[in-house]
């Protein structure tokens, strides 16, 4: 679920974008879609959600990880 979320919310932007930023459209797309959830513990999970994608080459991170933009396209 919220990998997906992490997915589609992906597709919506272009260029480089703030992680933070990022979260935050993340967590209000959920909560838009009526999932209930804990801020506290849904951040550091779309966080480490984006660290998987930045390994696997499919966004890359600025060096102090405030910024990153995608380097592929997502499904």
């Amino acid at each position: 679920m919220l990998s997906d979320a992490v997915i589609k919310a992906l597709n919506k932007v272009t260029g480089k974008v703030s992680t933070v930023e990022f979260v935050n459209m993340v967590i209000a797309q959920l909560r838009e879609g009526g999932t209930q959830l804990n801020e506290d513990e849904a951040r550091p999970r779309i966080v480490d959600e984006l660290w998987e994608l930045h390994k696997r080459g499919i966004i890359k991170f600025s060096d102090d990880l405030i910024q990153f933009e995608k380097t592929q396209q997502t499904a």
